[in-house]
C-alpha cells in the first residue's frame, strides 16, 4: 500500500508490524510527514510481522484483504488502536466496522490467500538488512531514525540530494 504521489522526489518506505507498540507509535509521525510535504513524499507500507508477535501474520494478511477491497489505511488504523486484540473473530469485527465486504474478506482471510503477499514483504525485509520494527527506508536507503525530527531531516537530506542531481 502507498500514500502520495508516485512520482514523489522522496519515497519512504516502512516495514511494519501490527502487534509493534513502536509501529503503532510511528504511524501519526509518519501521517504528519506525508501531510507537511504533500507531493514530495510518497509513503509505501510493507508487512513484516515479527515471530514473536502471535497475531502479527494474520493480522497482515488481514490489512492486505482489506487492501484488496480499497481500505488498507482504515484497516489499519483499527488495527494498531487494537493491538491487544487481533484474533481472527476480531480482524473479522473490524473489517465490518470498516465497511469491508464481510464475505470477500472472510474468504480471503479464511483461506490464507494473502500469506504470499505477507510472505515476500518478510522476505524483502530480510534481504535488506530489516531485523525489527518499524524500520524505514527513505529513497532506498536505511536509517535509524523513527522520530518526527530525524525522519524530516532524513527527507530534507533525500530532497537536498535529488535537488543537487538535477
Amino acid at each position: 500500500p502507498a500514500k502520495g504521489n508516485p512520482a514523489a522526489p522522496v519515497t519512504i518506505v516502512e516495514f511494519t508490524d501490527f502487534q509493534c507498540p513502536s509501529c503503532a507509535g510511528a504511524q501519526p509521525v509518519l501521517e504528519k510527514l506525508v501531510a507537511e510535504y504533500g507531493d514530495r513524499v510518497r509513503l509505501v507500507v510493507r508487512d513484516f510481522p515479527l515471530q514473536m508477535h502471535e497475531f502479527a501474520a494474520k493480522a497482515a494478511e488481514a490489512a492486505e484483504a482489506a487492501r484488496a477491497q480499497g481500505k488498507y489505511w482504515e484497516y489499519a488504523g483499527v488495527l494498531f488502536a487494537n493491538q491487544k486484540a487481533l484474533g481472527v473473530d476480531k480482524l473479522k469485527e473490524y473489517a465490518t466496522q470498516v465497511g469491508l465486504d464481510r464475505q470477500k474478506f472472510d474468504a480471503a482471510l479464511d483461506s490464507g490467500q494473502m500469506a504470499d503477499k505477507v510472505q515476500r514483504d518478510l522476505l524483502d525485509g530480510i534481504r535488506l538488512g530489516v531485523s525489527g520494527t518499524p524500520s524505514f527506508f527513505i529513497n532506498g536507503r536505511p536509517t535509524s531514525e523513527r522520530t518526527y525530527e530525524g525522519l524530516k531531516a532524513a527527507i530534507e537530506k533525500a530532497l537536498g540530494e535529488k535537488a543537487a542531481r538535477k
